[in-house]
């Protein structure tokens, strides 16, 4: 057992928990995979910053490689609370994107959790269950959630070898048909199918709900 059957076990309960790891209903089931999701990549994270901030005490190094910089440390300390408007948050957050992505912190992150990984066998099975399981999937709701057909594609592309693996042929053979035929499309279909997203979400803050069934269907 992976250990996420007994996570879950703490919050759900009998049939529930049954129709969650059967995907019996389809959002409560989904709503749990972003759960531990959202949970893996917070302790991915503190892990990091952990593991450089004792890094940082032992050697007293300054080096950029440090997860907490200056201006992250300062914009943290600035965090919008729930009083400000959204218009501040958003701001608050867009300024945190454009640090991250200065920094390349991602990559610093996944390159630490690689070299983690050789060291750990436990780190190594949940960072594989992070990566290469929830992330994919998240990757592919988003995708079709902001009607991105090309993200959406790479998604299925890595969720596809996981079918063959796990030996769900149906879902396999479907996975493996409907790639090549994206592969061998003309632009003309591409650029179709691209605009064929059944719901499109606007820029506005609120719009109309989007039920998770049409990510389902």
């Amino acid at each position: 057992c992976s250990g996420i059957e007994d996570i879950l076990n703490i919050i759900y309960k009998g049939a529930t928990l049954k129709s969650i790891l059967n995907v019996h209903h389809f959002n409560k089931s989904f709503r749990s995979c972003k759960l531990l999701y959202t949970a893996l990549q917070m302790l991915l994270v503190e892990s990091y910053v952990a593991a450089n901030t004792s890094l940082a005490i032992d050697t007293t190094s300054t080096s950029n490689s440090l997860f907490l910089s200056n201006e992250l440390r300062v914009l943290f300390e600035n965090i919008p609370n729930e009083y400000n408007t959204d218009s501040v948050k958003q701001i608050w957050f867009k300024k945190l994107v454009t640090i991250i992505e200065q920094e390349h912190t991602v990559s610093k992150i996944s390159i630490w959790a690689e070299n983690k990984a050789k060291q750990s066998l436990s780190f190594k099975f949940w960072y594989f269950i992070l990566r290469h399981l929830f992330e994919p999937l998240i990757i592919l709701y988003c995708s079709i959630r902001t009607s991105n057909f090309n993200l959406r594609n790479a998604c299925v592309s890595k969720l596809g070898p996981l079918f063959f693996s796990t030996n769900h042929r149906h879902y396999a053979r479907l996975c493996a048909q409907h790639l090549f035929d994206i592969s061998t499309a003309s632009s003309y279909l591409l650029e179709r199918l691209s605009n064929s997203f059944s719901v499109v979400r606007s820029h506005r803050p609120f719009s109309g709900k989007f039920s998770e069934d049409h990510v389902q269907n």
